[in-house]
């Protein structure tokens, strides 16, 4: 089955039938769910490391605005990552890695000198971690081969890219490559 059936069908990639769509959307949303299993699991560890619910909560919430912030930038300079593994990350494992709920509890709790101040410091710090984020990747888009290097051509799937990763740092890796038959040379 097409890994890119989120995408547009091209020549090498043919149009699906509407049973393949829903059993693509039907392995997404399990994709998905395993995002967010995986994203709810940090945050719990997370909590159990840092033993102060309002530095926890501060904490994922702006790891998280950092990371929503480079996915988003990668997205729309770099585009290595199918839909659906920006989905996966996304969707899956950032919306359950950070928590609004647990924020408002943690304010509301709070005495009021110390809710606003957390309230404000969390969405100042939210803001700029979604900046850094996305000016990280803005900065890491622009290569030393003046941006036609195959590796940031290509759209690749969470494995491609984690093999793609290790094949750069010498290792080998089970992950496919982007000569695997999923995409074409440019």
């Amino acid at each position: 089955m097409d890994i890119h059936a989120d995408q547009p069908a091209t020549a090498t990639r043919p149009v699906m039938t509407s049973r393949q769509r829903g059993i693509v959307r039907i392995e997404t949303a399990l994709l998905i769910a395993l995002g967010a299993f995986a994203g709810a699991n940090c945050r719990y560890l997370i909590g159990l490391s840092i033993h102060s619910s309002l530095l926890s909560t501060a904490f994922v919430n702006v790891a998280g605005s950092f990371a929503l912030g480079a996915l988003t930038q990668e997205a729309q300079l770099v585009g290595m990552l199918s839909q659906r593994s920006q989905r996966v990350l996304g969707t899956g494992f950032l919306s359950s890695f950070t928590t609004y709920s647990t924020f408002v509890l943690d304010a509301v709790a709070a005495t009021p000198v110390v809710a606003m101040l957390y309230v404000l410091a969390s969405y100042a710090l939210g803001f700029i971690g979604a900046f850094v984020g996305h000016h990280a990747v803005s900065s890491l888009s622009t290569n030393q081969t003046g941006g036609n290097d195959i590796w940031w051509s290509n759209q690749y799937t969470l494995s491609e890219l984690a093999g793609q990763l290790a094949l750069s740092a010498g290792t080998p890796s089970a992950g496919g490559s982007p000569t695997n038959g999923y995409h074409s040379e440019h």
